[in-house]
C-alpha cells in the first residue's frame, strides 16, 4: 500500500534544518529517524523556501526550521517517482504551505474529474429554468428511472394523486426484491429488533401529506445529493 504522510511534523532531521537559537537535542532527531525508518519513510524532493516555520521574532530570539515535510514509502514513489513537494508563501500563518506536485500530471495536462453541482444561483436566471425543461422533455431515460419522474412532475404537476403514483412507482421498483432462495436459512440466527408496532408504521400506506412535508422541510441551497442537485432544485 502506497503511504503518503504530509504537514507539519514539528520535528527536524539534521541541525541544518534550524536557524536561530540553542541546537535541536540529538536524541529528540534520533527518535524521529527512528519512526521515519520503522515506516519505511523517504523524504519526498523539497523546492521553494527551505525553512517553512518562524517564530515572527526578531534579534537573537528570531528562529526558523524546516518543520513542514512530505514522506512517502516505496510503493509511493513506485507510483509516483517525480513528486516534489512545494512551499508556498502565506500572510495568516507562521507555517508556509506546502503542496505535492505530481510533475506527469501537470506536463500531461491531467486533471481530476470534478463531479457537477448545482447552483441554487441559477434560480434568478429564465433561461435557466428553460432549459432545464427542455432537457428534462429531451432526455429522459426509457428504463423509467429519475428523469422521468422529474418531467411527470413538470407535466402533471396540477393532479397530486398522478404525481404520488409516479413517486410509489420509481421507488417501490428501485427497492423491489430480487427474491433470494433460503433467505430464511440466512436470517434464522440474526436476533429481530424490529417489533410487530414498528414493522406496522413501517409498512403502512405512505399519504401525500407526509411526502409533502418531508419534501418542504429540506433545507433547499444545502448540500447536493449524489446526482449533484441540492433540494432547491426540485
Amino acid at each position: 500500500m502506497a503511504w503518503l504522510c504530509v504537514g507539519d511534523f514539528n520535528e527536524i532531521c539534521h541541525q541544518y534544518e534550524k536557524f536561530g537559537a540553542a541546537d535541536r537535542p540529538y536524541r529528540q532527531m534520533e527518535n524521529f529517524w527512528e519512526a521515519l525508518i520503522d515506516c519505511d519513510l523517504s523524504e519526498i524532493p523539497f523546492n521553494g523556501d527551505f525553512f517553512t516555520w518562524s517564530n515572527g521574532r526578531e534579534g537573537w530570539y528570531f528562529t526558523k526550521e524546516k518543520l513542514d515535510k512530505g514522506y512517502g514509502n516505496k510503493a509511493w514513489f513506485d507510483l509516483f517517482s517525480d513528486c516534489i513537494v512545494n512551499s508556498l508563501g502565506v500572510t495568516s500563518s507562521d507555517h508556509k504551505l506546502i503542496l505535492i506536485q505530481i510533475k506527469g500530471e501537470l506536463e500531461t495536462g491531467i486533471r481530476k474529474h470534478r463531479p457537477f453541482r448545482y447552483e441554487a444561483v441559477w434560480d434568478n436566471r429564465v433561461e435557466c429554468g428553460e432549459l432545464i425543461q427542455r432537457e428534462l422533455l429531451c432526455n429522459l431515460n426509457p428504463n423509467f428511472s429519475l428523469p422521468s419522474v422529474m418531467e411527470g412532475l413538470q407535466r402533471l404537476a396540477n393532479k397530486p394523486e398522478e404525481v404520488s403514483n409516479l413517486f410509489q412507482v420509481f421507488f417501490q421498483a428501485l427497492f423491489s426484491s430480487s427474491m433470494p432462495e433460503r433467505l430464511e436459512d440466512c436470517i434464522r440466527v440474526v436476533k429481530s429488533v424490529i417489533t410487530p408496532e414498528m414493522n406496522s408504521d413501517l409498512v403502512k400506506q405512505i399519504s401525500n401529506e407526509e411526502v409533502e412535508k418531508a419534501v418542504f422541510t429540506m433545507n433547499g441551497p444545502g448540500s447536493p445529493g449524489p446526482d449533484g442537485f441540492p433540494a432547491i432544485f426540485y
